[in-house]
């Protein structure tokens, strides 16, 4: 039997209703008398998902959903924040198949990947043979690696008779000082993205050095995210390498080096594409089709880029790691970049994001899998108030901090409207970089969520205020929009 898990949505609630109906009249596996209305299990599904996972198994030959399961808050208080209550329900005629064990894997590694610590299950457990209820999910959960911690007696009626309830356990990771959502508690971040795509021997050059240390001192930085560059030859390639970016030394040099000077660091590694075409466009057949690159293969390898460099974020205490950079064809395949995101956690134990391109922040669908969302926030200078309580939607429904892993302007007559376009013709103007910074910053700081943001970006090789006055680009050093900049940043 094939079938695919896949999240629940509300127009599934009346095939879920019909599966869980038999549970409420055949048996007392579930202590409901009556099977509920579908308005009512359509506000718990609606309830549910705006902070649970909630997932079926869909039969892949006639679209039929074999089962369900989802998780609810265990108790109430702040303390159970990282415990929840599990349930699964399966159709009659689909047991013994391995769909229930599915549904409870893709749970856990989804559950893992928000933090959460303690699976609960409560089962109802009958005193001998009875003929509404068997063992068998007590028996499932045994498999899954539940473990019996208690039994309430007499506690159910149901039927006509007194049934126990048992409560059975399963602890999903190590119940640390420091629990795993409360990682993303950030300070404000006063970031910067600094000498961008690093080729080999940057990061050995003294005068990189020197421009870390003018950057921090003149602008305030706390939080520098570092970029360290992969390639593929083109948006349809399946082999990324990155021998180009500096090496693995020189990047921990750096990263000593800035955290010796009380800034936090970020990994970021990006991937670009050879032939010039924007990493946005990297993209497959939906479906595999023989002879042609495919998904499951690049992923693969933008799996082993990622962990890479997320080993050496593990290595060196970085306070964050940002899983990859503006991969717009790629973000909604949701199966695959869980399956990265989990990856990364194997290797890595800090902060994990993944920086979304512009208006892109309420179209991915697995944000609950990383610590914080981010984005890169390359906004008209009169848009900023809309997009920030559009973007604020998304935080609250995922229930993450967000923040701003990219955003700047050039200093180039028209940027402020199209702040994204690198190749935009005009003239010079550090008044329309430094309006654009004043707006896009002001604007942060009011909205109350935002944590801070990365600018785009500080240059490795310092230069001339001379030269800065014939500059039109991302770079503010020397330039008028550096002062605003400090001003908020300071």
């Amino acid at each position: 039997m094939e079938y695919e898990i896949k999240d629940v949505c509300i127009e599934d609630a009346k095939e879920l209703l019909s599966i869980y109906a038999p549970y409420v009249l055949k048996t007392a596996i579930t202590f409901d008398y009556e099977v509920p209305s579908l308005e009512d299990f359509s506000k718990k599904i609606e309830d549910t998902i705006k902070t649970y996972p909630y997932i079926k198994a869909v039969s892949l030959s006639d679209g039929r959903i074999l089962g369900y399961s989802y998780v609810s808050r265990f108790r109430a208080r702040k303390a159970y924040d990282y415990s929840v209550e599990t349930s699964i329900y399966l159709r009659e005629d689909v047991r013994g198949n391995g769909i229930g064990r599915a549904l409870y894997t893709e749970m856990e590694n989804r559950l893992r990947s928000m933090g959460i610590l303690n699976m609960n299950a409560s089962i109802t457990e009958a005193k001998g043979e009875d003929p509404y209820l068997d063992p068998s999910s007590m028996l499932f959960h045994e498999k899954m690696g539940y473990r019996k911690v208690g039994t309430f007696h007499n506690s159910g009626f149901k039927f006509g008779r007194w049934y126990d309830m048992t409560f059975m356990e399963k602890m999903l990771g190590p119940h640390e000082t420091t629990p795993p959502s409360e990682r993303a508690e950030l300070g404000t971040i006063n970031g910067m993205n600094f000498a961008v795509f690093p080729r080999r021997g940057t990061f050995e050059k003294e005068e990189t050095y020197r421009a870390a240390d003018t950057m921090i001192e003149r602008l305030g930085v706390n939080f520098v995210i570092l970029t360290p560059s992969g390639l593929q030859d083109t948006p349809q390639s399946e082999t990324i390498t990155w021998d180009n970016t500096v090496s693995d030394e020189e990047l921990i040099r750096m990263i000593d080096y800035l955290h010796s000077k009380s800034v936090q660091v970020a990994i970021k590694p990006t991937v670009n594409c050879k032939n010039g075409t924007w990493r946005g466009h990297i993209a497959f057949f939906e479906d595999d089709v023989i002879c042609e690159p495919k998904w499951r293969n690049w992923f693969k390898a933008y799996s082993e880029f990622q962990c890479h460099f997320a080993k050496i974020a593990e290595k060196t205490g970085c306070e964050m790691f940002i899983a990859g950079c503006e991969m717009v064809q790629t973000d909604h395949r949701d199966k695959e970049w869980r399956g990265v995101i989990r990856d990364i956690r194997k290797v890595y134990n800090g902060i994990v994001s993944y920086n979304c391109d512009k208006y892109q922040e309420d179209h991915i669908t697995w944000w609950d899998a990383v610590d914080v969302i981010s984005s890169s926030g390359y906004y008209p200078i009169d848009s900023w108030d809309k997009e920030l309580r559009r973007i604020k939607t998304v935080a609250d429904n995922f229930n993450k901090p967000f923040f701003f892993a990219e955003t700047g302007c050039m200093s180039v007559e028209g940027s402020e409207e199209v702040p994204n376009n690198w190749g935009l013709p005009g003239g010079i103007s550090e008044e329309v970089q430094a309006a654009w910074y004043e707006k896009m910053l002001s604007a942060v700081r009011a909205s109350g969520f935002v944590k801070g943001t990365g600018l785009w970006s500080f240059t490795p090789s310092l230069y001339t205020e001379e030269e800065a006055h014939k500059r039109g680009d991302y770079d503010i050093y020397l330039k008028t929009a550096e002062k605003v900049v400090a001003k908020y940043y300071k």
